[in-house]
């Protein structure tokens, strides 16, 4: 164990709260657990967005069977389909209803992410963690989605807590535990692969020290045990999966390629909730100085978040497939974690009092939530308020749904046609196209709807401008 860093307590394991932590901080965890879910209760029940709606109608709605056999594509999380369908049985097709695993999920994990601060980094950097991931839009985003970026996030932190408290000290309940939450990781989200495969890899440098040689080898059999768990599961649907990558992976991956910039956009999207350079850099800086905090109070758990954020990336690097910032949701909570550190690294080099620390790290969550009020103002993707607006503004139109969005905004909008091809060659006089993923659409179809319809009327995404909706009104008639 590295000099300075908190002791491990093995013992607590069979309880919630660590040893010598008092009724105080016991109250700010319920705390964080209310607060948490009442921001991700607000508007639970706004509009289903693109991958949720493509969730319900390939999977949610399917036969349980298939929702265990088979994977057309990756949009489906054969964990969260399950607990999703469940739902949908009891309550139906009502948004709120499927959201609910995510919700529940997503309120346990900034107080569970409080508990784990508390046990490998202290009580002051677990609390700010905790309160950053609790505001913070994104997490608040994914427990609000009928996906399972929620489920990743909190099984594969679990599964990390009790992975650093078994290279300390092995048992078999703890190992146990880690099973039950890598394999319930990874059946919720392919992408917590890396995760799994990065602790696997520091296991094998404990093997070169005597010291931590018979830790390492009981991490490689229990990795070894996870893997061929996982294989199992996922076995009936490889092939399905491999199909898709060969042919839809790679031609998405066109418009949503792996690059540099795709980091830096990620990190300062998760810092800020957004790519604004000044208020990310507020939180890129502590977060930076942190993780060489945290390389020296924890270097496996550091050096196992960043291999499993290498190995993520190398995927769609490799393959040439397609990625997007919500498959890294796995490193949410070290991210914070690390901008936590950053500022108590901060606050001792300035010699700070308490009272500055406690205005810098309101500063930090203030930043967070801030994003919060155009997220709750625009949500996730308008199909539901597109319709409901063209029902009263355009009752009589001939609707037209273009590119990405077609299928989708037909979950609100049956009566709407399908333009998959493109709008050219044809458009009836006074139709109304809802368009949505302007970088997947044909440049001759965004022309035309920028030349020759009415200015659109515009439903916005507070998740990024592929997602805003736009609805035009054509007078032009074309193909005559």
């Amino acid at each position: 164990m590295p000099p300075g860093a908190p002791e491990p307590v093995a013992a607590s394991t069979a309880h919630l709260f660590p040893e010598e932590f008092p009724q105080k901080k016991q109250l700010l965890f319920w705390g964080l657990l209310f607060g948490s879910a009442a921001l991700r209760a607000y508007h639970l029940g706004q509009g289903f967005w693109y991958d949720e709606i493509a969730s319900l109608v390939l999977f949610f709605r399917a036969p349980w069977w298939d929702l265990v056999s088979q994977m057309p594509n990756p949009n489906h999380h054969p964990l969260y389909s399950l607990m999703a369908k469940s739902f949908l049985v009891v309550f139906g097709e009502k948004e709120w209803a499927l959201r609910i695993p995510a919700f529940l999920l997503g309120s346990l994990t900034p107080p569970f992410l409080y508990l784990f601060g508390a046990r490998w980094f202290g009580n002051r950097a677990g609390f700010l963690a905790g309160a950053m991931l609790a505001v913070a839009m994104w997490p608040v985003s994914f427990s609000q989605q009928a996906r399972a970026y929620s489920a990743m996030i909190l099984f594969t932190l679990v599964a990390t807590d009790r992975w650093l408290i078994l290279a300390d000290r092995f048992s078999k309940r703890n190992a146990a535990v880690y099973l039950v939450a890598a394999v319930a990781a990874v059946y919720s989200h392919l992408y917590s692969i890396p995760v799994i495969a990065a602790q696997a890899g520091c296991a094998l440098f404990l093997l070169k020290h005597r010291d931590t040689r018979r830790a390492g080898f009981r991490l490689l059999v229990l990795a070894a045990v996870t893997s061929v768990t996982m294989l199992l599961l996922y076995a009936p649907m490889v092939s399905g999966l491999y199909a898709y990558a060969q042919t839809q992976g790679i031609r998405v991956g066109k418009f949503y390629p792996f690059s540099p910039a795709f980091v830096l956009d990620m990190f300062r999207a998760w810092s800020s909730g957004e790519s604004h350079p000044m208020r990310s850099g507020l939180v890129l800086v502590p977060a930076a100085l942190g993780l060489a905090v945290g390389g020296r109070r924890n270097p496996l758990f550091t050096a196992s978040w960043i291999l499993a954020l290498v190995i993520g990336m190398l995927v769609p690097a490799v393959t040439r497939t397609f990625t997007f910032h919500r498959y890294y949701a796995f490193a949410l909570p070290g991210f914070y974690l690390f901008a936590a550190l950053g500022l108590d690294l901060i606050s001792m080099r300035l010699k700070s009092s308490r009272g500055l620390y406690s205005v810098l790290a309101a500063l930090l969550i203030l930043i967070m939530a801030a994003r919060l009020i155009p997220y709750y103002r625009y949500g996730l993707q308008g199909l539901r308020p597109a319709a409901e607006w063209i029902r009263q503004h355009r009752p009589n139109a001939g609707v037209l749904a273009v590119g990405t969005v077609s299928d989708a905004f037909r979950y609100y909008f049956p009566s709407a046609r399908p333009m998959d091809q493109g709008l050219i060659p044809t458009v009836p006089r006074g139709a109304v196209v809802v368009m949505s993923y302007p970088s997947t659409m044909p440049k001759q179809d965004l022309e035309f709807l920028a030349e020759r319809c009415q200015p659109p009327q515009v439903f916005p995404s507070a998740l990024g401008e592929d997602l805003v909706v736009r609805v035009y009104t054509c007078d032009t008639v074309l193909g005559k």
